[in-house]
């Protein structure tokens, strides 16, 4: 079940601002579909590497795989200002997420995930079905509209106003906007270092990233010439992940 009391009880038992921006968001969007109903769809789909063999799915790679594997990396680019929802590209848009899809979206939290799903609402509906992500799954939500306009982070995210989603749409009639929740592990310390932690995590990103249309077995995945990019920001990595030198 869905329920926004948690979000209103925050303004009466610890006011701060970002809540009631965060409400506002809610309310511009209940007002915007009101007005105008949206049209189109938006897909979930849970992504998972199979811990077994099977020919038709793609199995969870092991350290074996990994260091003998001599692909090369694919090209890559850093820039130093923008967001990841401003970007052009019909790159696949990050949400660095709680393994419980939404985490604190519809509480107190006000960070990465939750602000994305206050402008992007239509997330929240995933909430309702998506349960929990193990390590060898992510999820992957295609087709949905932006209604708001936002400044700040955390104690300084703000409503900003109505947004125009002007992002084309696909033959399925879906938004172009194609958004992975991958959930890091939490406060790992020292262990992120070490095999388990680190394969976890190369795993956990390779879930989200695939393509699992194309992906039938690793070979096919290995020699496609089509690429997938992928958007995020590095401060919101280094606060998941842990140090910058282990996520490069």
């Amino acid at each position: 079940m869905i329920n926004f009391d948690h979000l209103f009880a925050c303004l009466h038992d610890h006011y701060e601002e970002a809540f009631e921006n965060k409400l506002k968001c809610i309310v511009h969007y209940f007002g915007r579909i009101c007005s105008s109903i949206p049209v189109g769809f938006v897909s979930f789909e849970r992504k998972v590497l199979s811990l077994e063999y099977s020919p038709s799915c793609i199995p969870y790679p092991k350290e074996k795989l990994w260091s003998q594997s001599n692909i090369s990396l694919c090209h890559f680019e850093i820039s130093v200002s923008g967001l990841i929802e401003d970007q052009s590209r019909e790159a696949i848009e990050v949400d660095f997420a709680n393994m419980y899809l939404g985490g604190g979206a519809l509480v107190r939290g006000c960070v990465q995930e939750e602000i994305r799903f206050m402008f992007n609402p239509e997330l929240i509906a995933g909430m309702l079905f998506l349960p929990c992500m193990a390590d060898n799954e992510a999820i992957e939500i295609v087709g949905t509209e932006r209604f708001s306009s936002y400044t700040g982070y955390a104690s300084s995210f703000r409503f900003n106003g109505d947004y125009v989603d002007k992002k084309d749409i696909d033959v399925l009639g879906r938004r172009k906007t194609r958004i992975v929740a991958i959930d890091a592990l939490c406060c790992p310390g020292k262990s992120q270092y070490r095999l388990e932690g680190l394969l976890r995590e190369i795993n956990k990103a390779f879930c989200g990233f695939m393509d699992q249309c194309k992906c039938h077995q690793y070979q096919q995945l290995f020699k496609d010439d089509q690429t997938v990019k992928a958007t995020g920001g590095r401060s919101i990595v280094n606060l998941l992940v842990g140090f910058p030198f282990v996520i490069f």
